[in-house]
C-alpha cells in the first residue's frame, strides 16, 4: 500500500492510497504514475 501526505498549512493531510497492483497517479511536486508492488522486491 502507499500513502501520500502533502504538507498544507503546517500539517500533514492524506492525498493519496492506492492498494498494490493500482496505480497511483500524482501531479505535485511533479507528474508520476507509481504502483507500489513495483516498489519491493519478491
Amino acid at each position: 500500500m502507499l500513502v501520500v501526505y502533502e504538507l498544507e498549512d503546517g500539517r500533514y493531510v492524506e492525498r493519496t492510497t492506492a492498494l498494490a497492483g493500482a496505480t497511483a497517479h500524482l501531479d505535485s511536486p511533479f507528474p508520476i504514475a507509481i504502483d507500489s508492488a513495483g516498489l519491493f522486491r519478491q
